[in-house]
């Protein structure tokens, strides 16, 4: 709520994109309940940067009992940096880039190939980044999607936001820029009339209207 502490949804990995049954990131069981995370991943949104204290991965992984496909997921919290019982921020985790993705989308963010447990950092001494599993083991994907759903509502809004303030920009320079004459009985000496007053004009910004307020309504 600070904002000290930022977040990752990390399902995607290079050879399997959406096709989450086809992830191969390993979580190896540790003795001190922990795991140790293994694998890839692609198309992370804001994976690495140095915005706030600490980025908490939250890592779809399996079990080396896991079942085959989506049944077989789990989730995991993967901190970039250990935390202590009091809070404190601890060593680096194995959390490191493999490399920086250029995509189209928000500008304002960086999407980023992270890879866990590949052996740049050993926290406590030992390879892998120290993950914490979430809820129950396989049922990591039913967890995820609540992150999905929110982050795809969050997209779709603002998309609309966007194309709504495409309208209102549209609807001025209709407003304010003058070219042509009315077709019914113009006089060709006549002052030219916003382009708001041609028919085809409005059609356009009404369609414009009715997608953006549709969308805006659905969100």
């Amino acid at each position: 709520l600070e904002g000290r502490f930022f977040g990752t949804m990390t399902l995607s990995e290079p050879h399997a994109g959406s096709s989450l049954g086809d992830v191969t990131t390993r979580a190896v069981p540790a003795d001190d309940g922990t795991h140790r995370i293994f694998g890839s991943k692609m198309w992370i949104s804001g994976g690495d940067h140095e915005m706030g204290d600490n980025i908490v991965h939250l890592v779809l992984a399996k079990l080396p009992d896991a079942p085959a496909g989506s049944r077989g997921i789990s989730l995991f919290i993967v901190p970039k940096y250990l935390v202590g019982e009091d809070g404190s921020i601890g060593e680096r985790n194995d959390v490191a880039l493999a490399g920086i993705n250029h995509k189209l989308g928000s500008r304002g963010t960086v999407n980023t190939a992270p890879v866990f447990g590949g052996g740049a950092f050993t926290p406590g001494g030992a390879p892998g980044a120290v993950g914490y599993l979430v809820g129950e083991p396989h049922k990591g994907l039913s967890y995820m999607f609540h992150m999905m759903n929110a982050a795809r509502l969050g997209v779709g809004m603002s998309a609309t936001t966007t194309a709504y303030t495409a309208y209102l920009k549209s609807l001025d320079y209709a407003r304010t820029r003058p070219q042509g004459r009315p077709l019914a009985g113009a006089d060709p000496t006549a002052p030219q009339v916003p382009i708001i007053q041609h028919a085809d004009v409005r059609r356009m910004l009404l369609a414009q209207k009715s997608y953006v307020e549709g969308a805006l309504a659905l969100n």
